[in-house]
Formats: C-alpha cells, structure tokens, sequence
C-alpha cells in the first residue's frame, strides 16, 4: 500500500462516517417528530371535544344504530331537530320508541296488533288498523 491508497482510503472513511452521523441526525429528528405527533393526537381530540364540554374519552356522535349480524337496523340512538330518541325493533314488526322532546316525553309501543303511546299528559292506545281504543288525558 502506498500513500496514494492511504489516503483514499482516508477520505472514504471520512465520508462513510460523515454520513453515518447525517443519518442518525435524520433518524431521531423523525422519531422527534413522531413522538411530538404521538403527544399531541389527543390534545387535537380533547380541545375538539371541549368545545361541547367534553373529554377525549367520550365518544362525540349524533346517531348510533345497532344492526344485527344480517345488518337489520334493531336499534338506535339518537337526536333530532325535536330531541334525543332511543328506538327497539325486534325485526316482526313490534317496535319501542322513547322520545323527549320540548313537548315533553313519550313512549310509543307497536306491534301487529296495534300501538300504544304514554305522554308527560296522555295515554293513547290504537288497534291494528290505528283505530283509537283507549284514550286518557288532555287529547
């Protein structure tokens, strides 16, 4: 080996570990970052949720439907331009509906045979052709 090849080889290892060092420079500026989008996922969710006076850990929606495992709609959550509701249906054809609204809360109950309705003032109840049968209160 002479002088020549000596310092080649210098100057190659002094650019290997140049870029080693760059490298590891890239490396922990990226595991930096992820950490600082890692520490501030939920902030973005909490200061999102805290303008309707949540906390990250509620789950913010305005209708949830339970399906059965055919995909059949039985259930819900919800809230209108009336209020919230909680709807049941058994896939027959019977249903229950709780509702409130600025008129107040009611219940209404359907199957085939007919329907019934509790208010916060009346009792309604229907047949199968929606005939009123029994009615009690201010209706």
């Amino acid at each position: 080996m002479n002088d020549n090849d000596l310092e080649a080889i210098g100057e190659r290892l002094t650019r290997l570990e140049r870029e080693v060092k760059n490298w590891k420079r890239a490396a922990t500026a990226a595991m930096v970052l992820l950490a600082v989008l890692i520490a501030f996922s939920p902030t973005l969710r909490t200061r999102e949720a805290g303008a309707s006076g949540s906390s990250a850990q509620d789950l913010l929606v305005s209708r949830l439907r339970l399906v059965d495992p055919e995909g059949k709609v039985r259930g819900g959550l919800g809230v209108t331009k009336d209020g919230p509701a909680l709807a049941l249906f058994d896939g027959k054809g019977s249903s229950a509906i709780l509702a409130a609204s600025k008129d107040g809360a009611h219940l209404d109950l359907e199957d085939e045979r007919g329907s019934a309705n509790l208010g916060t003032e009346t009792l309604l109840v229907n047949d199968e052709k929606k005939t009123n049968r029994v009615s009690l209160g201010g209706r």
